[in-house]
């Protein structure tokens, strides 16, 4: 199935966030949506192989850059890394999904969430506080050791600086950051949410160790979770991406049509 590509900007907050839209060309008026969240440091292209794919089994997909989350200059929403969270993370997404609702391809009805890394740990977030506006939750290889990462870095809150270097150097983060993640309870949290989910992980990733997926699988009350053995942290272009994206239409395919 073709389809066609929109760029759409979200107000939150002071500033907007920018996305595209991957778009069918199905005949109908309005159709499925998935809202993709990236991971940190990375942006809205990661995202890309995975619109193109879903959008061409007739569902739209917007992919878009969280304000302050990407390393570089790729970025289109603005903002710095050290001014970033999960928690400004989120009310981008919630920014996202408002304004979603009022689109006029998207069906308002059937929205679900997709997010990788610490975008499927945002997307939970949101997904958590927004039951009623969703249908579905995928989630690849979602940090949810986030929390546990903070605490190994530093034994309080009070000594995290104002900003660190993570991975080697690669990013630096702001106090936010890790303000903001000291005391999630991603477990807890997951308990209370109704909607089927769809969980995938990697059982080689070196950042999300797998046993955290496994961990949430238990704790969702209605969960399905694949594990790629000997896959790390990601699918794209890899051996796994074909497979990956079977399972997540198969998933798609349940909730919009129930």
């Amino acid at each position: 199935m073709t389809y066609t590509t929109k760029e759409i900007l979200c107000p939150c907050d002071g500033h907007t966030v920018w996305g595209m839209a991957y778009i069918p060309e199905t005949g109908e008026k309005k159709v499925p949506l998935v809202i993709y969240s990236h991971g940190l440091g990375s942006d809205h292209t990661t995202g890309i192989p995975y619109a193109e794919r879903i959008a061409q089994a007739g569902y739209a997909v917007y992919v878009f850059d969280f304000y302050g989350g990407t390393v570089g200059d790729a970025n289109r929403s603005g903002g710095r890394m050290t001014q970033m969270s999960v928690l400004t993370q989120k009310r981008d997404l919630e920014a996202v999904l408002h304004a979603a609702k009022k689109w006029d391809f998207a069906d308002p009805e059937r929205i679900a969430l997709m997010g990788a890394s610490q975008g499927g740990a945002v997307s939970t977030l949101a997904a958590c506080d927004h039951q009623d506006a969703i249908a579905g939750l995928v989630l690849l290889f979602p940090a949810y050791s986030a929390p546990d990462d903070a605490h190994a870095m530093c034994p309080t809150l009070e000594s995290v600086p104002e900003t660190y270097p993570i991975f080697g150097g690669e990013m630096t983060l702001g106090k936010k950051y890790a303000e903001d993640i000291w005391n999630l309870d991603f477990f807890s949290l997951i308990k209370g949410y109704k909607g089927k989910v769809h969980l995938q992980h990697g059982d080689m990733d070196p950042i999300v160790n797998v046993s955290y997926s496994f961990r949430a699988n238990e704790t969702f009350p209605d969960c399905e979770l694949h594990i790629f053995k000997g896959a790390g942290h990601g699918f794209r272009e890899t051996e796994y991406f074909g497979e990956s994206v079977h399972y997540v239409l198969e998933y798609l395919n349940e909730v919009f049509s129930g």
